[in-house]
C-alpha cells in the first residue's frame, strides 16, 4: 500500500467524500492501514460526538468512520466504497477495512500456507528470524508455537518451589480447538466462547493459542480459494501484548511496526489482518467496538476479561449475529461460568436458555494440579453447544452439565468433555514434556495414575 499520500478529501457532492490512494486492489474488500495524520482527512463534521456537542461539553472526535469513500489506484482508477475505519494500536494507526463491488482478482495461490509464510517473513529483514515471531507462529516452525520456550519449562508452586509442566501448552490447545473450532467437527464456527480458570491458571496463555490455530486454519483456506486474509479484531484493558509482533522489536507491548507501510508488509506476510484496539484510547466502550466490528468483517473478535453485566450482553448479541467471539473470564467450574452468564443476561426461563444456549459455542474451565513429585497439569473442562446439550440445558438448567462416559462418541454427542476425558489425552506419552520424562526419580505411570485421579474428584464434585 502507498503510505506517502494516503488520503485527501474530494469535494464534488454536498458532502465531502473520503478519498484513499492505494497500488493495487486485492479484492472487493480488504483492511489497510494508515498513520495518525490520517485523522486529520477524516470528514470533521461526521465525527462530532453529538451526544457531547449537545449538552454543551467541548465537542471531540469519535474513535471510529463509517462512510462513503473513494478508492483510488495507481493506475488513477477511481472505485466508490463502503468503508470503516477505526482508531487502534493505542491510537498510532487507523485500520480502514474496504468493501466495493469489484470482483475478486486475487492471484492464485502457488506452494502450501506454510511455506508462503516463511518465505514472506524472510524476504524482510525485520521478520529474518522466524523463530523469533512471537506474535503468531504456525506449527512447525517453532516447538512453542503459543508460549515461549523459557515459560513453558517450569512455573512457581504455591509454595514458590519450580513446578515442572507436564506438557507444553500446544497438546492442550490443539485439543481444545479439535472439541470446539476444528471445521471438521464445527463448519462455520460462530458464537461465544469463554475460557475460565482463576489466577495463574494460564487462561490468557491458552486462549491465545486457541485463537492462533483458529486464524492458521482460516489463513490456509482464505489463500487457497483467493479469499479475504481472516481479520482479528481486539479490544482490551489495558492491551496484555499483541497478537500479531514484529521480531526485531523487544518488550511485549511493543507496536507490531513502527509505519503503516512495515505493519501492512508483517501482515501481508502471514495473510491475516488485525486490529488491536485499547479501552480509553482507541473506543471508549464494548459497545462501540462491536458496532464497528459489525462493519469489519472479522473471523474472530477477542475481548479480555469480560466483566461488567453489560459487556456480556453485548457480547451474546453479537454473538448471536453469526460472528465468532472469545472472552476470558474468572470462574472455578463450567457450571459457575454458565451460572454467570445466566445471572448477568437476567435469563430465568426455559424459553431464555435457548436463546442464550444457542447464542453460546463453549465454555471451557481450566483448572491447576500440581503432583507431590512437583509436576503441573492443567486439567480442562468443556461445554459446548450440540443439539443435545441445548436440548438438556433448557430441559433441566444447570444440572444437565455433568461429566460423560469417556467415550469419544458419546462426548461429543452430550457437549460435556469431562477432565477425565481430557486428562486420558493430556497424559498420553507423546504429549509428556522431555523435562518431566528425563527428571529423577519421576514415576510416569505414578503420574498420570494421581493427575487422572484428580480429575476424576473434580468431575464427581461437578467443578
Amino acid at each position: 500500500m502507498d503510505t506517502s499520500d494516503p488520503t485527501k478529501l474530494n469535494i464534488k457532492d454536498q458532502s465531502p467524500r473520503l478519498e484513499i490512494r492505494v497500488l493495487r486492489m486485492p479484492g472487493p474488500d480488504f483492511t489497510t492501514y494508515r498513520n495518525r495524520e490520517f485523522e486529520k482527512q477524516l470528514p470533521q463534521e461526521e465525527l462530532l460526538n453529538a451526544e457531547d456537542a449537545g449538552n454543551g461539553r467541548a465537542k471531540r472526535l469519535r474513535t471510529s468512520y463509517s462512510g462513503p469513500l473513494t478508492i483510488r489506484t495507481v493506475k488513477d482508477e477511481s472505485i466508490p466504497a463502503r468503508a470503516m475505519a477505526c482508531r487502534a494500536y493505542r491510537g498510532k494507526f487507523w485500520s480502514v477495512t474496504l468493501r466495493t463491488d469489484e470482483e475478486h482478482n486475487r492471484p492464485p495461490a502457488h506452494g502450501d500456507y506454510d511455506t508462503y509464510v516463511k518465505v514472506k517473513l524472510t524476504e524482510n529483514k525485520r521478520s529474518r528470524k522466524v523463530r523469533g515471531f512471537l506474535g503468531y507462529c504456525p506449527e512447525g516452525y517453532g516447538k512453542y508455537p503459543v508460549l515461549p520456550k523459557t515459560k513453558s519449562a517450569s512455573s512457581p508452586d504455591r509454595h514458590g518451589k519450580s513446578a515442572i509442566y507436564l506438557n507444553d501448552l500446544y497438546p492442550l490447545c490443539r485439543e481444545l480447538y479439535s472439541i470446539l473450532l476444528d471445521p471438521k467437527v464445527t463448519p462455520h464456527p460462530s458464537g461465544l466462547i469463554v475460557i475460565t480458570g482463576a489466577t495463574d491458571s494460564s487462561k490468557s496463555i491458552v486462549t491465545r493459542g486457541l485463537i492462533f490455530l483458529f486464524l492458521e486454519a482460516a489463513a490456509e483456506k482464505a489463500r487457497a480459494t483467493r479469499k479475504r486474509r481472516p481479520h482479528l479484531v481486539t479490544f482490551e484493558d489495558p492491551i496484555e501484548q499483541y497478537y500479531i509482533r514484529d521480531p526485531a522489536l523487544k518488550g511485549a507491548q511493543q507496536m507490531p511496526a513502527d509505519n503503516a507501510a512495515n505493519l501492512e508488509k508483517l501482515l501481508e506476510a502471514i495473510y491475516i489482518d488485525y486490529t488491536p484496539r485499547e479501552k480509553g484510547e482507541d473506543a471508549d466502550n464494548l459497545k462501540r467496538v462491536t458496532k464497528d466490528a459489525l462493519r469489519q468483517t472479522p473471523a474472530v473478535l477477542f475481548v479480555g476479561e469480560t466483566r461488567e453485566k453489560d459487556d456480556w450482553r453485548d457480547l451474546i448479541e453479537f454473538a448471536g449475529s453469526g460472528h465468532l467471539v472469545v472472552t476470558t473470564s474468572h470462574a472455578n467450574s463450567v457450571v459457575e461460568a454458565m451460572s454467570g452468564i445466566f445471572r448477568e443476561t437476567d435469563t430465568k426461563t426455559p424459553a431464555q436458555r435457548s436463546d442464550i444456549a444457542r447464542r453460546i459455542l463453549g465454555i471451557v474451565n481450566i483448572r491447576s494440579y500440581t503432583t507431590t513429585d512437583n509436576i503441573r497439569a492443567l486439567l480442562p473442562s468443556v461445554w459446548k453447544r450440540t443439539d443435545q446439550s441445548v436440548s438438556d440445558l433448557i430441559a433441566d438448567g444447570l444440572a444437565s452439565i455433568l461429566p460423560a462416559a469417556e467415550t469419544k462418541n458419546q462426548e461429543r454427542g452430550i457437549g460435556y468433555y469431562g477432565r477425565s476425558y481430557l486428562a486420558g489425552k493430556l497424559t498420553a506419552s507423546k504429549h509428556i514434556s522431555k523435562k518431566v520424562k528425563q527428571a529423577k526419580g519421576v514415576d510416569l505411570k505414578e503420574i498420570r495414575k494421581a493427575i487422572k485421579s484428580k480429575a476424576l474428584e473434580w468431575d464427581l464434585k461437578g467443578v
